[in-house]
């Protein structure tokens, strides 16, 4: 779905600069994604390739000016080092894969915050039930919010045709 709001986003015009925040073993799948369902071609930065591209360029530019669809781990953006840079490019698009991992006051939160706020389209994904906090369900509902409609997609096991009944199958094990 995320990809799907993105490369809508990119085709009408709406957007051309998209950051995908993911955990870290998760950045090779979402190029993987982006690149084969929605011909989107995105960039995994890190510290290496960041080191190899600021070795390249004059004093002063930023490195991440450079990519227009990257791709980068949230534990690495939430560096104070790295997310200085990161903030200060205008990005379109934020998407944030498993989201609940920055509801709670942190320094991912915080992270994540920052760089929500100056988006215009903010995804955030997580197939982690709620829970049960008011005030991280909140901060998360919270996260690049500017008096706008939040929506959300939510479905249900009914809605996916699985059976809501839970099937149990007990059976005895003899020790030997």
């Amino acid at each position: 779905q995320a990809g799907l709001i993105a490369s809508e986003l990119i085709a009408r015009g709406a957007a051309s600069r998209l950051l995908v925040l993911c955990p870290a073993g998760l950045r090779e799948q979402w190029q993987t994604e982006l690149a084969t369902r929605f011909h989107l071609p995105t960039a995994l930065v890190d510290m290496a390739r960041i080191r190899r591209t600021q070795a390249e360029l004059p004093p002063g530019v930023n490195p991440w000016a450079l990519e227009p669809m990257a791709i980068a781990s949230l534990d690495y953006v939430k560096r104070a080092e790295v997310l200085l840079p990161v903030s200060s490019i205008p990005w379109d698009i934020v998407i944030v894969d498993e989201a609940h991992h920055a509801a709670s006051r942190s320094d991912r939160h915080a992270a994540v915050a920052s760089l929500c706020e100056a988006a215009s389209h903010v995804v955030l994904l997580t197939a982690t039930p709620h829970n049960g906090s008011t005030e991280a369900y909140a901060a998360l509902c919270g996260l690049g919010a500017h008096g706008d409609e939040l929506l959300i997609f939510r479905r249900t096991r009914h809605e996916l045709g699985i059976d809501r009944v839970r099937r149990v199958h007990r059976f005895s094990v003899r020790p030997n």
